[in-house]
C-alpha cells in the first residue's frame, strides 16, 4: 500500500516507489541530487548504517566533524556514535565536532536536551524571531549556556550585538553578505581575545553593570595576557544612553584591575561600531566600584551600533 507522503526526488518515486516520506533533498553542482528519506528512529539498521557512514567520512576524508540538521533519534545512537568514533580519533590529533541545528519553535532544547552530552555547539534558527527577545528568552531559548555549550545564530547582521552578549555570532549563512561575522572575528583577534573566559551579565559575579536597565553587558577575559572587552547590547527602542559600572573587588578576584582608573575604547569595527572612547566620570566617587562616561546607544533594530564591544584598559 503506497505511502500517503511519498514523493520527493525522481530517483525515490522510481526506486522505493511506496511506503516512505520524503525529507530535505538538494541539487548538488554536477546536477545529481543529494535527497533523504525520514526513517523510523532507533528501531531499525538504519541506524547502524548511519554509524557506520560517519566513520567511513572520518577514515576516509579526514573530515572533522559534522553538523546534525535536526536530530530524530534518542541519546543512545549518539552514545553508540562516539563510542565507535574513540578508536579512529586515537590515531590523530584533530577533534570530531558534532554541531546541532534545531529550529526555536516552541521549546527547542526540550526534544534534544538528552543528546546535550554529545554535541559540541548548538545552532538555532528558523522560526527565531530574535528581535521580540527578552535578554532572558535569549539566554534560555538561543542560547547554548545554560547546557554548557556554545551557539551561533542563523541570521543576518541585525542581531550581532544581542548575539555578542551571549559569545555568540550568527553563522555566514547562506553567503557573507546576509551575515558576515568576520569583522568581529577580526577584531577579537586583534584583542588577543581568541579563546577568552565569559563573564556574562546573568552571573552574580560579572564585576561590570549597565546603568541603564534595557542594556546588558558581558566581560570576556584572556587568561593567558590579561586583555579584557566588554561586549553591551540594548533592547531599549529608543536612543539611549548608559554607563557603566565596575565592582574593583570582584575585578581584582578575577586577577585584572588594581587601578581605580580606566579607560573604555572601541575600534572602528565594519558594519558595526564606530570608533571611541570613555573614560571614569570623575563626578560619580562610590567606595569600591567606578562608574565610565556615558556611552551612547542606538535603538534596538536599528541596524548599527546598538552595543559596543570595548577594550578595557587602565587609566593614567
Amino acid at each position: 500500500m503506497g505511502s500517503a507522503r511519498a514523493g520527493g526526488d525522481a530517483w525515490l518515486r522510481e526506486h522505493l516507489r511506496a511506503n516512505y516520506t520524503a525529507a530535505w533533498h538538494g541539487v548538488l553542482a554536477d546536477g545529481e541530487a543529494d535527497t533523504a528519506v525520514q526513517t523510523p528512529a532507533f528501531t531499525s539498521r538504519w541506524d547502524n548504517y548511519w554509524i557506520e557512514g560517519i566513520l567511513w567520512l572520518v577514515r576516509n576524508l579526514q573530515i572533522d566533524g559534522v553538523y546534525l540538521d535536526g536530530a530524530p533519534y534518542d541519546v543512545n545512537v549518539l552514545r553508540r556514535l562516539r563510542r565507535a568514533l574513540a578508536p579512529v580519533l586515537r590515531e590523530r590529533e584533530s577533534p570530531f565536532l558534532l554541531d546541532l541545528h534545531v529550529s526555536c519553535a516552541g521549546n527547542p532544547h526540550l526534544p534534544y536536551a538528552e543528546l546535550y552530552s554529545y554535541v559540541d555547539s548548538l545552532w538555532l534558527g528558523e522560526g527565531c524571531a530574535y528581535a521580540t527577545y527578552s535578554p532572558e528568552q535569549w539566554l534560555a531559548e538561543v542560547s547554548g549556556i545554560p547546557f554548557g555549550l556554545p551557539g551561533q545564530l542563523l541570521s543576518n547582521n541585525r542581531n550581532q550585538w544581542h548575539g555578542l552578549v551571549f559569545g555568540m555570532t550568527c553563522r555566514i549563512f547562506p553567503d557573507p553578505h546576509t551575515c558576515n561575522p568576520r569583522p568581529l572575528y577580526r577584531a577579537f583577534d586583534s584583542l588577543g581575545l581568541r579563546a577568552p573566559t565569559m563573564f556574562g551579565w546573568w552571573e552574580a559575579g560579572c564585576p561590570v553593570r549597565a546603568s541603564n536597565s534595557a542594556v546588558r553587558a558581558t566581560l570576556f577575559l584572556s587568561p593567558t595576557s590579561g586583555r579584557a572587552a566588554i561586549a553591551i547590547a540594548s533592547w531599549a527602542d529608543e536612543h539611549i544612553t548608559t554607563s557603566l559600572t565596575f565592582d574593583l573587588a570582584a575585578l581584582a578576584v578575577l586577577g585584572w584591575g588594581g587601578t581605580a582608573r580606566l579607560i573604555l575604547r572601541a575600534a572602528a569595527i565594519e558594519g558595526f561600531q564606530p570608533a571611541g572612547e570613555w573614560r571614569v566620570d570623575d563626578s560619580v566617587r562610590t567606595e569600591g566600584v567606578i562608574v565610565t562616561e556615558a556611552l551612547p546607544v542606538q535603538p534596538r533594530g536599528a541596524g548599527f551600533n546598538e552595543g559596543w564591544l570595548l577594550e578595557v584598559l587602565p587609566g593614567g
